[in-house]
């Protein structure tokens, strides 16, 4: 592999390719040309969709995430232009105009956030696209930008309705801040995808219980609840060895559906229980129903939409391997 080295020149760096290149419009776009696109479909539309990412490493310490692992806490992204050029690359060579813009925290820099969006705009791109954030890196401006820009939707980490549960994991984030970027975010026009997190080492019944109550609370278009999984090098994985709540053995066995590591309280059949109940718990409300059917536009989109209700649903009720 090669890497850039600062100040000029790719340089050999077998272990960790492209790793510690710093300036990240060096990179080449991927190769696209070489697969079938159109194998690659949006969940809502069945669509062409394709990922572009604009940036890596994060300076937070959420203690379950290996994003400061695989790619260090230090913030690198690319130039708006670049991110643009290649978004330009994909709708005049491919015919795609739909993207997932994959980042930690697409919103970390208002200036940058703002000036990807003029220059898709400048450019007329037409296109459709989902991306990541911190409930603490959005603004009114922001949102203004990315609808204007064909944002349809963004993904938050809430991760629990406990305030103390919060602090434990580092998450650097409150529930009021939580609130205002689920209001902000719909006032924009923009859907909301609900990240939430259950069965860290501390958390009882009663914390997970306060989590399902803040989703409903919260009301966001979309959820998904991941159960909490040891990932190697995270304080996570560290302090739940540390209090023997998982053995490595199982480590090749579990997912964010199937827990191997249990709470100091719980167990991972009592998790599964209750990943079960908060899933259910918000999409079987009527007025999510009715919400969800209000957005179909085509059948097309409600046969989608079917498929994968059943999918999740029979995953669910009769607790078969993740959807």
């Amino acid at each position: 592999g090669l890497s850039w080295r600062q100040g000029g020149g790719f340089v050999k760096n077998p272990d960790r390719p492209y790793l510690e290149t710093e300036d990240l419009d060096e990179l080449p776009f991927p190769a696209r040309h070489l697969i079938k696109n159109e194998l690659y479909t949006a969940p809502d539309t069945g669509e062409p969709i394709t990922m572009i990412n604009v940036g890596r490493g994060c300076p937070h310490q959420c203690i379950y995430c290996a994003v400061t692992v695989a790619s260090g806490r230090k913030l690198k992204v690319r130039s708006p232009g670049n991110v643009v050029d290649e978004i330009e690359e994909c709708v005049r060579r491919h015919g795609i105009k739909n993207f997932f813009f994959r980042a930690d925290t697409f919103t970390w820099n208002e200036a940058w956030t703002v000036e990807v969006c003029r220059g898709i705009l400048e450019r007329g791109l037409k296109i459709r696209w989902g991306t990541n954030s911190r409930v603490d890196t959005i603004s009114e401006t922001r949102l203004e930008w990315m609808k204007r820009a064909g944002c349809w939707v963004v993904g938050y980490g809430f991760e629990s309705g406990n305030e103390e549960s919060l602090k434990h994991m580092k998450k650097c984030a409150t529930l009021d801040q939580a609130r205002t970027a689920v209001r902000l975010t719909h006032a924009a026009g923009i859907r909301v995808y609900g990240l939430f997190l259950i069965g860290l080492p501390w958390e009882d019944r009663l914390m997970i219980e306060d989590t399902i109550r803040f989703m409903k609370e919260l009301d966001p278009d979309f959820v998904d609840v991941n159960i909490a999984y040891p990932l190697p090098g995270t304080e996570f994985y560290q302090m739940a060895e540390a209090r023997g709540l998982f053995d490595r053995g199982d480590l090749g066995e579990g997912d964010y559906a199937t827990p191997i590591a249990r709470t100091e309280h719980l167990g991972p059949e009592d998790l599964k229980a209750l990943r079960r109940k908060a899933v259910l718990g918000f999409y079987l409300r009527p007025r999510v129903i009715l919400r969800t059917i209000a957005q179909i536009r085509s059948l097309k989109i409600l046969m989608i939409y079917l498929t994968a209700a059943a999918r999740v649903f029979r995953h669910h009720l009769f607790r078969g391997k993740r959807p």
